[in-house]
């Protein structure tokens, strides 16, 4: 019965200590667009590398107001990533070093008249 219920404690607080870790790790999100401008492109890709990938938009584009939803399978090594954005006149805006696993919402701001971009997370 002891020995029972030591492993039973062992086992909730193992449970305990690795669901955050593991919750930590997701880095599925919406990208929400407020920038005033519709998407036609979205690359992500780890920051310590130069190569963008494919666009995650695909076919489709991301219209101001709207959001879509950005999945990464095997982000657990890769959470600090750049995003590209290319608007639909063909400029382009980099966001450096977003840490994927810290989020679940991340929407686009951007004052094209000063260029300032920025963002805000949820």
């Amino acid at each position: 019965m002891v020995k029972t219920l030591a492993f039973f404690i062992a086992l909730v607080i193992g449970a305990s200590l690795a669901a955050p870790a593991a919750q930590a790790q997701n880095a599925d999100f919406r990208l929400f667009n407020q920038t005033g401008f519709e998407i036609n492109q979205i690359y992500i890709s780890p920051s310590n590398s130069r190569n963008w990938g494919r666009d995650r938009l695909g076919d489709e584009t991301l219209p101001n107001g709207r959001y879509w939803t950005l999945r990464f399978p095997n982000a657990q090594s890769q959470c600090v990533q750049d995003m590209k954005v290319v608007f639909s006149d063909g400029d382009e805006i980099v966001y450096e070093r977003l840490n994927l696993c810290t989020f679940s919402r991340l929407t686009l701001r951007y004052n094209r008249s000063n260029r300032r971009v920025w963002y805000e997370t949820e």
